[in-house]
């Protein structure tokens, strides 16, 4: 069912998400073309905020703001994977890889070099904003709105 809690965390976490993605694009290596980096970081963040952030928003400040890191982290997770999984499936396309199971093993690789590429302060800064914005929205939304 949806809610006022469920949409203040689909609408920021998705801005979040896409924003962090944006800031991130300049430490791509200059080969790797950004893609669909930016929308797939927006979905997360819409998936995310809607079913972790908003659909448990709750009166107590601890919960929300726990619930708004394990919504950041979630976002950053699935994104590297399928970013990874896109990755490794076009090196298996281009013959890269000896078998299957090589494929699927790279990813968790794919997913350091990324995640690597993704520590930088801007990226961090605009993750823990979009935290504490959260926190503070969908837990307001929750207890207002319901």
């Amino acid at each position: 069912m949806p809610t006022g809690a469920k949409l203040f965390g689909a609408i920021i976490f998705c801005l979040t998400g896409a924003l962090a993605a944006w800031i991130g694009i300049p430490g791509l290596p200059d080969e790797r073309a950004p893609g669909v980096l930016v929308p797939l970081s927006a979905l997360t963040g819409i998936w995310f905020g809607w079913r972790l952030a908003g659909a448990h928003a709750g009166p107590s400040l601890r919960r929300s703001f726990a619930l708004s890191v394990r919504t950041v982290t979630l976002m950053m997770l699935t994104t590297l994977f399928l970013i990874a999984g896109e990755e490794a499936y076009q090196r298996s396309i281009k013959l890269r890889y000896d078998g299957p199971i090589e494929a699927v093993t790279d990813i968790a690789n794919l997913m350091l070099f990324f995640g690597a590429m993704a520590i930088q302060g801007p990226v961090f800064t605009v993750l823990g904003l979009g935290v504490l914005i959260g926190t503070v929205f969908v837990r307001w939304a929750g207890r207002s709105l319901a």
